[in-house]
């Protein structure tokens, strides 16, 4: 029971912190609902993309051996597809 007619300060100081908290848990209710609902999982792409991703990576390096063995003197890194 909380008694309004006796001190004020720790009365404002315990109103304070319950809507404190009140605000804290609309922010995280509202942020775990924006987290789960209307979402899809993505940390993964499938194995066609995998493999799609793996062979444009290996044209771009023979691109670049291509481009090393005819400009020598502007050579580019080379890239490890397998790294």
């Amino acid at each position: 029971m909380l008694d309004f007619e006796q001190n004020y300060p720790v009365i404002g100081i315990f109103i304070l912190s319950v809507l404190t908290c009140l605000l804290l848990a609309i922010f995280c209710v509202r942020h775990l609902v924006k987290a789960f609902w209307g979402n899809e999982y993505e940390g993964m792409p499938i194995a066609s993309e995998i493999d799609n991703y793996r062979t444009k990576l290996l044209e771009h390096a023979e691109s670049i051996r291509t481009y090393n063995t005819q400009y020598p003197e502007a050579a580019q890194s080379e890239v490890d597809v397998d790294k």
